[in-house]
């Protein structure tokens, strides 16, 4: 396995990890922006988490298997490929994570502590 295959296959599962906890992210905006939202701002954001969840869930199967499979399933460079891009996956979902987390403290000091 070279270089090229090892950033592929991390980058993959990091997209995929972000695109999988992306959703807390959008929930932490709507949660903190629920009081002012209209019907048709509540209805867009269910639009957005429909598709956060179609895509969110989709993209870690399809990237797995195009990238860590490929056209054989059974080459011997099957689990590395698979455990990069799972490193790849945890990293991506733990940095969204911590950006909603932050995000959350951030909006704590700047409105108070009821935010």
């Amino acid at each position: 396995m070279n270089l090229v295959e090892i950033f592929v296959a991390f980058g993959a599962g990091y997209v995929s990890g972000l695109s999988i906890s992306s959703g807390f992210y959008v929930h932490d905006i709507r949660e903190r922006n629920r009081a002012s939202w209209s019907s048709a701002k509540e209805a867009a954001w269910i639009l957005l988490a429909c598709i956060n969840i179609f895509i969110g869930g989709l993209m870690p199967v399809f990237l797995f298997g195009a990238f860590v499979f490929g056209n054989d399933p059974n080459s011997s460079q099957f689990w590395p490929k698979a455990a990069i891009f799972t490193l790849g996956l945890l990293l991506g979902g733990a940095l969204v994570l911590v950006g909603v987390q932050q995000s959350k403290n951030g909006a704590r000091a700047i409105v108070g502590t009821d935010a």
